[in-house]
């Protein structure tokens, strides 16, 4: 998997490509390691458009995330699902936890 971040504007963007699954939660927890410390952001959107499968203890990553932002007292938001990624998101019934577009 690949993970870039950026800022536009009051927002902190996660933008993942590949495959999100058990074998790069590492990378993940790396990835987001000090997110949500920026003070001039109040969301954080991950993008999943270049996302081409997902997996249960991705979604627990995802989990994670909206746990450690809360903290912050920041929201998450999904951005850009599609296809397979898009339906295991609606079968885990994520639209009551985040804010999906």
């Amino acid at each position: 998997m690949i993970i870039e971040k950026s800022i536009r504007g009051t927002t902190e963007v996660i933008q993942l490509q590949g495959r999100f699954d058990h074998a790069s939660s590492q990378k993940f927890h790396n990835a987001i390691r000090g997110i949500g410390d920026e003070k001039s952001t109040s969301q954080i959107n991950v993008d999943l458009g270049a996302v081409d499968y997902i997996d249960s203890s991705a979604c627990g990553m995802l989990l994670f995330l909206r746990n450690k932002a809360s903290e912050s007292g920041k929201t998450v938001v999904l951005e850009n699902a599609k296809g397979v990624v898009k339906n295991v998101l609606d079968v885990m019934q994520f639209a009551k936890l985040f804010t999906i577009m």
